[in-house]
Formats: structure tokens, sequence, C-alpha cells
């Protein structure tokens, strides 16, 4: 893409702009209704798709935790005539829910309860390219990169 670099969309961010909330102010309940996340995905999707439209490079940042959303995500890309790499962070829960209880600052609402609830639904297969999300960031970010270049 273009310099300087991608645009990165969060879904966390974006659901709390639709609730006019800052990125680092806590949703209530309302805020994660599945109808909402229907409506975040759907811009996410949008928004991506603005920018590779553009010229841009995009990076969306979300669970993906079904089979439609990382279809839709994909899609995006495809509709544009550019690579696609979808990346999937494999990381033990126990290391997940440590990493919760340390996160401050931060415009993910996840909490450890919440990240139960993500563990117990069926995510479909996985066609992205998983990564272990234990290793050191500076590790992860060079295979995630050796994988995109290896998608083009």
């Amino acid at each position: 893409g273009s310099a300087p670099g991608a645009v990165v969309l969060r879904s966390d961010v974006l659901r709390k702009a639709l609730f006019h909330h800052a990125p680092e102010e806590r949703l209530g309940q309302e805020g994660y209704r599945p109808e909402v996340t229907r409506e975040v995905y759907r811009a996410l999707i949008t928004r991506a798709q603005d920018v590779l439209a553009a010229g841009g490079s995009v990076i969306v940042d979300a669970t993906f935790l079904t089979p439609e959303w990382r279809e839709d995500v994909a899609g995006a890309a495809a509709s544009a005539g550019v690579p696609f790499t979808g990346v999937w962070l494999d990381v033990p829960p126990e290391l997940m829910a440590e990493r919760l209880d340390r996160r401050t600052h931060d415009a993910s609402d996840a909490t450890v309860a919440v990240l139960e609830h993500q563990m117990s639904r069926e995510v479909g297969e996985i066609g992205w390219v998983r990564m272990d999300a234990t290793a050191p960031v500076p590790q992860l970010a060079t295979s995630v990169l050796a994988s995109m270049r290896g998608s083009r």
C-alpha cells in the first residue's frame, strides 16, 4: 500500500465510536448486543474496503469468531484485487487471562468472563495463518510479516 503504512481498524475503537464513547471509556452491555456486533463488523469491512479502494493497506483487528466474519474480511480484499493474510493468534487461555488482568488504558472492555464466553464458542475451521502469540512481540511481528510476504 501507499506510505506511510497500514491503516489499523480496531473493532474495540469502532464500537466505542458508535456509542460516542472515548476509546478507553467502558461500555455497558448495550454495546455488546449481537446486532451491535454485526454493525461493528459491517462497518469494519466497509472501512477496510474504502482504504483499499484508495490504494492503502489495512489491518483489521477483531476477534473474527465466526467463519462468516472471516470470509467477509477476506472478501473485502478479494473484491479490491489485493492479497489477504488472515492471522489467528494462538495463546493458551491462562496466558490470555493473565494478559487481560494486566491490560490498562486500552479500548478493549474484555475481561476474564468475556474471554471464558469467547472460549466456549464454536469458531469453526480456522483457515488463516496460525501464529504462536506466546512468542516475544518482535519475533511474532517478524513471523506475521513473513506470512504476509508469502501470500503475495
